[in-house]
């Protein structure tokens, strides 16, 4: 029998203005008890309440999906404006938790939107490009995979036969929830908890290290490399760090 689990209910925002605010309700029709959530991972369970969602406000270029599932065949409902009440639109309407999932920014160019969220198939993961739990890269010799695991560890793992084979490496740190794996603006490849927080760092910032207060060296891109590694490159495409172990 495939092993079912409560799976927290899932909010992705895809951002296109950082000013804006999507604003979830409790009641429809935008009343009752209302939180703003902005770009991160929140667990509703703090702000209006788990199973009380009922309708959301979506600023112009955000994207919101609402999972709701008691198995592990989930599929997100999708929402890119307004919806006044989440009963009408979806079928089960005893909507269950919701929790940010992913979140990535978008670029909005005339009428075209253009996705910045990592996908399965990349080997590469620009700057203010996300990782969200259960995703990863592959390399690009399609040997190799690099894993946001929902444990919040980040592996590298071999691929082979379209499988996950032996551990390669991981960053050591784990234990947490709605994990992350973020190239900061600032130029540090971060994984990030539920609620924002650091819980590890490739400390290749300015602040953090002399190495990097050149600008000359500031990451503004991730590869998965060709022997499992990961590389940090600069905007020449000079690699500026690595790590393998």
């Amino acid at each position: 029998m495939k092993k079912s689990f409560l799976i927290l209910g899932t909010l992705f925002i895809l951002l296109s203005n950082l000013s804006a605010q999507v604003i979830v309700y409790k009641d429809k029709n935008f009343a009752g008890k209302s939180h703003s959530y902005g770009e991160g991972g929140f667990d509703l369970s703090g702000t209006i309440g788990n199973k009380t969602l009922s309708s959301i406000k979506i600023p112009s270029g955000w994207k919101v999906a609402v999972y709701y599932s008691y198995s592990d065949e989930s599929r997100p409902v999708e929402f890119t404006s307004d919806v006044k009440d989440l009963a009408k639109v979806q079928l089960d309407n005893k909507a269950v938790f919701i929790q940010i999932d992913r979140v990535a920014v978008i670029e909005t160019k005339s009428a075209v939107i253009e996705s910045k969220v990592a996908t399965v198939s990349n080997n590469t993961l620009n700057a203010a490009e996300a990782l969200a739990t259960g995703k990863q890269l592959t390399s690009e010799n399609g040997k190799f995979i690099l894993k946001m695991q929902d444990d919040g560890h980040l592996c590298a793992y071999k691929f082979d036969n379209a499988k996950q084979g032996a551990f390669v490496w991981g960053t050591g740190v784990y234990g947490f929830n709605n994990a992350k794996l973020v190239l900061q603006n600032d130029g540090s490849l971060v994984v990030l908890d539920g609620n924002n927080k650091i819980k590890w760092s490739s400390k290749t910032d300015a602040k953090t290290n002399a190495n990097f207060k050149d600008s000359k060296n500031k990451p503004a891109k991730l590869v998965l490399e060709n022997d499992g590694s990961i590389g940090l490159y600069n905007a020449t495409g000079k690699k500026v760090w690595s790590k393998s172990k």
